[in-house]
């Protein structure tokens, strides 16, 4: 290594630690941002040169052995994270993959958030409505004609649908107009 690639690797290495210290991140992600500062230190867009693409693998190399990266607890973690929020399964796995995580991965964080919940795209959906305010979450204190509650809940239902959630689910929710505990011992069942 010439003594100008050791100069660079430092200071790559250096950023990449700090970049992960404040960052919670997977390994494509930071080969992106090492790239980016490559660019960013030399002036030049050389980052597929031969030397440059070495000294961003083997750093990476280096994060993952000293396990300041791992997809698999990336992946676990904003599995959880995602589902608490009101993300459904289809919209995580869509998620993690734009994260460009290896799909072994992300089926073992699915797995894993479908054992410790038995139905989680009903945890998800309940979040959701609450967030939202949708279904029987939903604000009602006008009085509403059949007709506008009818077109609240195709609303309801379109909106659980563009967000992941198959049909069963967006009829559990919006069905459920006021019972909130209903919904609630549902889900506290499934746990």
């Amino acid at each position: 290594m010439t003594n100008s690639n050791k100069i660079l690797y430092e200071n790559l290495e250096q950023y990449a630690i700090w970049y992960v210290n404040k960052y919670f991140t997977t390994s494509e992600n930071l080969k992106n941002i090492l790239r980016k500062r490559l660019v960013k230190i030399t002036g030049s867009n050389d980052s597929q040169n031969e030397a440059t693409v070495k000294i961003i693998s083997e750093i990476l190399k280096k994060m993952k052995d000293q396990n300041f990266i791992n997809d698999q607890n990336y992946a676990n973690v904003k599995a959880r994270s995602w589902n608490r929020r009101g993300n459904s399964v289809r919209m995580i796995l869509t998620n993690l993959r734009k994260k460009k995580i290896d799909n072994t991965y992300i089926k073992k964080a699915l797995s894993d958030l479908e054992n410790t919940l038995k139905n989680p795209d009903r945890h998800a959906s309940f979040a959701f409505a609450k967030r939202r305010r949708i279904g029987p979450f939903r604000n009602n204190n006008h009085q509403s004609s059949k007709e506008n509650l009818s077109k609240m809940k195709k609303k309801d239902m379109f909106a659980l649908s563009q967000a992941g959630f198959g049909y069963d689910i967006c009829k559990w929710i919006v069905e459920a107009e006021s019972d909130i505990e209903k919904l609630r011992s549902t889900i506290e069942d499934d746990l």
